[in-house]
């Protein structure tokens, strides 16, 4: 019988459900079933785990689930100090035990916005797909400031060009000392609005933190550092405060400058009958 001829039986039906969660290059995969599940070659394990009901409206604007595990699954670890610098990815397969084809269907897919634990239980709130395609476009307003994103589409400086790497010799809550950043006699503020990444020492994966103050060799962080320690090598990268002034003095990118500086500001149709 087909994974249909299945899933539609009062009596014949054995599903079990794989859950799949994708942070950046590492995944984590269990199933509902009391036994491991293979699928494409990947082992899932089981696990005690459910989700919400899946509602599939046209008319609603959200499509969230809520992914409920044991308390101490090991992907909860990732949320414990602060949220992961990337988006982490859910994808829900089912099969039949009893389907002789062994067919998989993808049930849902989307992305986990955030986590909290009750009592004995670990709670995931995630959203569909389908919210993100019904989000509107970016649009490019004219504005005094430049509208890129530093280092992204628009911008196109290369971040490399202006990385600044070395170990980091004191921790302390958000704050962090690179004694290389000194060395290379950047002035206070250098990397005020850009970020620092480093590989995590507890999932291996790249972490990436805002920088909002920047004096010296000291750099303060927006959130925690999640699994950096001293001596891992820590690289920045340069903010930018969108003006004109910056964007030629500190990266000679004012060719892809986005803002329109000489717009005027005095408003023609405002309260003043003299412009």
């Amino acid at each position: 019988m087909s994974f249909l001829g299945l899933e539609t039986s009062i009596f014949g039906g054995t599903p079990v459900e794989l859950y799949e969660f994708r942070l950046s290059t590492v995944s984590w995969r269990y199933c509902s079933g009391q036994k491991p599940v293979i699928y494409s070659g990947q082992t899932y394990v089981p696990t005690p785990i459910k989700h919400s009901e899946i509602v599939d409206e046209s008319g609603k604007d959200t499509n969230g689930l809520t992914i409920t595990a044991p308390f101490d699954l090991d992907i909860g670890t990732i949320w414990m100090a602060a949220p992961p610098s990337e988006v982490v990815q859910l994808f829900i397969y089912e099969r039949h035990l009893t389907d002789p084809d062994n067919e998989f269907q993808i049930k849902w897919m989307g992305r986990v916005l955030n986590a909290k634990w009750t009592h004995a239980e670990l709670e995931l709130q995630a959203e569909s797909t389908r919210i993100s395609a019904k989000r509107m476009g970016l649009r490019r307003r004219n504005q005094v400031s430049c509208p890129y994103a530093l280092y992204g589409n628009g911008c196109n400086v290369n971040n490399l060009a202006f990385e600044v790497s070395g170990p980091c010799t004191l921790l302390s809550g958000v704050q962090i000392s690179v004694p290389a950043i000194g060395s290379a006699g950047k002035p206070d503020g250098w990397v005020v609005g850009g970020y620092a990444t480093w590989v995590s020492d507890t999932t291996g994966i790249v972490e990436r933190r805002s920088i909002i103050a920047h004096v010296g060799s000291t750099v303060t962080f927006d959130t925690t550092a999640v699994g950096l320690s001293s001596t891992d090598t820590v690289k920045l990268y340069p903010g930018c405060d969108r003006t004109l002034a910056t964007c030629v003095s500190k990266f000679n990118n004012v060719i892809n400058y986005g803002g329109l500086p000489w717009v005027p500001t005095k408003n023609p149709f405002g309260s003043n009958p003299v412009f």
